[in-house]
C-alpha cells in the first residue's frame, strides 16, 4: 500500500487563516505545521490536538543568524513530499525556498504591494518573485487575483480557493451573538494604512451622524499618521484603539459593533471581510479587488464605489437605521458563512496537492 504524501505547511504570518485551514487539512492529509518559534504559543492555542506543530528559529530580518537558521529550516523541509508555503514576506526564507528542489505550493494573499503599506520588509517582493519561479503551483482567493498572478507566473497551475470562515478560531464551538451590543456602532478593524481608507470613513461618519446622531466609529488596530486622518483632535464619537488587538479581544470588538466598514482604496482579499461574515456583522465595502467577489449579490454585504463618501454614508445609514434590512443581511451572511466552510476549503486544497504531486518530476 502506498503511504500518504507528507505535507509541510509553512507559515510566518496569517496565523488565524493558517490555523483554520490546518485544523481541517490535518484530518485529510499527513500534515505538519511549521511555525516560527515566537509564534509557537499562539499557534498552539489555535490548533487542535490532532495537528502536528513544529517550531523553527527565525531571527529578525536584519539578524545575521538567518545565514544559519534558514539552511536548518530547509533541511527539515526536505524530509517531506510537498511544502505548502503561506506568503512569507521574508527574503531570507523566500530565497532559501527557491533553492529547494521539491514540489512547492504557494498561497499568495497579495499579488502586488498595497498603497502605503508600511510593514513591508525591504527586498521582500523581489525575493518572492524569485521563489515563485520555482513553485509547482499557486493558490489565490479570487478570480481577479488569479488573472493578476498569471501575468507573473505564466502557465503554472493556479487554483482559486476561498479564504475560509475562521469563526472557530475566534470563539470555538459557540455561535456568535446575533444582536450587537451597540446597534449604532461602526467598526473599522485591522492595520491602519493609506489603502484602508480610514480618512474616507471618517468623512462619511460626519454625514452618517446627521441621520443617526448616536452613531459611533470604533477603530481597532495599529496605524500611522492618524493626525492627518482626524485633522487634529479625535472626535468624541470615535473610540480609538491604536494598538495591536489581542486574539481574545477580537470577538468583543465584532460582537459589540453593528456594522463593519471596509472603505479600502485597493485590495486583493480581506480577512476582515471574512471576519465580518464569521460574526454575522453586515459589511459596507468598497468594490475593489476580491471584495467585489466576497460581497457580491445576496452575500449580506453592501458594495460601494471606492472613495465615494456619499455612497459609503448612505449604505451605513441604511444598515444602522433599518432593522428589517439589518436582519435580512444577517440571514444572508449566515448562508455565506456556510459557503466558506473550512472543511470545503481544506478538501479543495488537498485536491490541489494531489494535482501538483501527480505532475511532479
Amino acid at each position: 500500500m502506498t503511504s500518504s504524501p507528507r505535507i509541510a505547511f509553512l507559515h510566518l504570518a496569517f496565523e488565524d487563516y493558517s490555523a483554520a485551514i490546518a485544523n481541517e487539512l490535518a484530518s485529510i492529509v499527513d500534515l505538519t505545521v511549521f511555525t516560527p518559534e515566537p509564534l509557537r504559543e499562539r499557534m498552539a492555542l489555535r490548533l487542535g490536538d490532532h495537528v502536528r506543530l513544529e517550531a523553527f528559529a527565525k531571527p529578525r530580518f536584519r539578524d545575521p543568524r538567518n545565514i544559519r537558521t534558514t539552511p536548518s529550516l530547509l533541511r527539515r523541509l526536505r524530509e517531506f513530499d510537498l511544502v505548502h508555503v503561506q506568503q512569507t514576506g521574508d527574503p531570507w526564507v523566500d530565497l532559501g525556498l527557491s533553492t529547494l528542489r521539491m514540489p512547492k505550493v504557494v498561497t499568495v494573499h497579495d499579488v502586488h504591494p498595497h498603497t502605503g503599506d508600511g510593514d513591508r520588509i525591504p527586498g521582500s517582493y523581489p525575493a518572492r518573485r524569485v521563489m515563485h519561479k520555482t513553485a509547482a503551483g499557486f493558490i489565490v482567493h479570487t478570480d481577479e487575483m488569479r488573472a493578476e498572478l498569471r501575468e507573473q507566473v505564466g502557465d503554472a497551475p493556479i487554483s482559486v480557493i476561498d479564504l475560509p470562515a475562521m469563526r472557530s478560531v475566534w470563539i470555538g464551538d459557540r455561535s456568535p451573538k446575533v444582536k450587537p451590543t451597540n446597534r449604532h456602532d461602526v467598526l473599522f478593524f485591522g492595520r491602519i494604512w493609506t489603502y484602508k481608507g480610514l480618512d474616507i470613513l471618517v468623512k462619511a461618519m460626519h454625514v452618517v451622524r446627521e441621520h443617526v446622531p448616536d452613531a459611533r466609529l470604533v477603530v481597532a488596530g495599529r496605524g500611522a499618521d492618524l493626525e492627518s486622518v482626524f485633522v487634529g483632535t479625535v472626535p468624541d464619537w470615535v473610540a480609538l484603539h491604536n494598538r495591536f488587538i489581542d486574539h481574545d479581544e477580537i470577538a468583543t470588538f465584532f460582537e459589540d459593533a453593528a456594522v463593519v466598514a471596509l472603505p479600502y482604496r485597493d485590495a486583493t482579499q480581506s480577512a476582515v471581510g471574512v471576519m465580518a461574515i464569521d460574526f454575522l456583522r453586515p459589511a459596507v465595502s468598497s468594490a475593489v479587488g476580491g471584495l467585489r467577489q466576497l460581497f457580491a449579490g445576496d452575500s449580506g454585504g453592501r458594495l460601494v464605489q471606492p472613495e465615494s463618501v456619499e455612497e459609503l454614508a448612505e449604505a451605513l445609514v441604511e444598515l444602522l437605521s433599518d432593522d428589517q434590512l439589518y436582519v435580512e443581511s444577517q440571514e444572508q451572511l449566515a448562508t455565506t458563512f456556510e459557503r466558506l466552510s473550512p472543511r470545503g476549503v481544506a478538501e479543495k486544497t488537498a485536491g490541489f496537492y494531489d494535482e501538483v504531486l501527480a505532475h511532479a518530476p
